[in-house]
């Protein structure tokens, strides 16, 4: 908030790097502004431009609520970067974000599932200390005690503490599932024992983030 509050009245669209605020009152002061005067904030998922994401959303659109929904997210912090020493990231101290802020393009995704609601989800924090007070993994799970028995199964795994890495997911329907695996590109769908691979072309991290910024270029108007 407090570079989006220096730069407001002069600026006619904002990209914000996720998360849009440290705060739920920043967040809202940022969209109250940007309703008021009409101005188009994009906050930094590129990921939502990935045609793997894409693919899994559009299934999501037209289809039912879905019985269950698993996603798993696992990058080793110190082999983030091949070219730098990531103990002097910003991700390895205390106050540099934790698993949330570096991970949470997943969640992203998981909000993105029509008729989720964000109200019932649980998350639970912790730190395996290889990195002096840093929140290193997270747990989201669906609330049980807010849960009926027309929710989802939710589990969403987030973690950069010392292990393989993984980036996959899995949706399942009453009789149909959608599996997919970031690292291969790989998207399968289940449907009454059918079962078919779609390999989605890889998509560059310049690529992606060339797609946000050209999508909100051709923005006019608060969406």
């Amino acid at each position: 908030f407090e570079y989006f509050d220096k730069t407001k009245e002069i600026s006619k669209r904002f990209i914000i790097e996720k998360p849009i605020g440290n705060s739920v009152s920043e967040s809202e002061k940022i969209l109250g502004f940007a309703m008021s005067y009409n101005l188009p904030v994009l906050i930094g998922y590129q990921q939502s431009f990935n045609p793997l994401v894409r693919t899994i959303l559009d299934c999501c659109r037209s289809r039912d609520l879905p019985n269950s929904i698993q996603i798993t997210f696992h990058e080793y912090l110190r082999s983030m970067n091949p070219f730098r020493d990531m103990s002097t990231h910003h991700l390895a101290n205390e106050g540099g974000g934790g698993v949330l802020l570096a991970l949470s393009h997943e969640l992203d995704i998981l909000l993105q599932i029509r008729k989720i609601d964000i109200a019932k989800l649980r998350i639970e924090l912790g730190k395996s200390n290889e990195f002096h007070n840093v929140i290193d993994y997270a747990s989201i799970t669906l609330d049980s005690l807010v849960s009926t028995d027309l929710s989802p199964e939710i589990k969403v795994s987030l973690s950069f503490s010392q292990g393989e890495k993984e980036r996959r997911g899995q949706i399942e329907w009453q009789d149909q599932a959608l599996i997919w695996n970031f690292l291969s590109g790989e998207v399968t769908f289940k449907d009454k024992a059918m079962k078919s691979n779609v390999l989605v072309p890889k998509m560059s991290g310049d690529q992606l983030f060339a797609m946000q910024l050209l999508f909100l270029l051709n923005k006019s108007s608060f969406d």
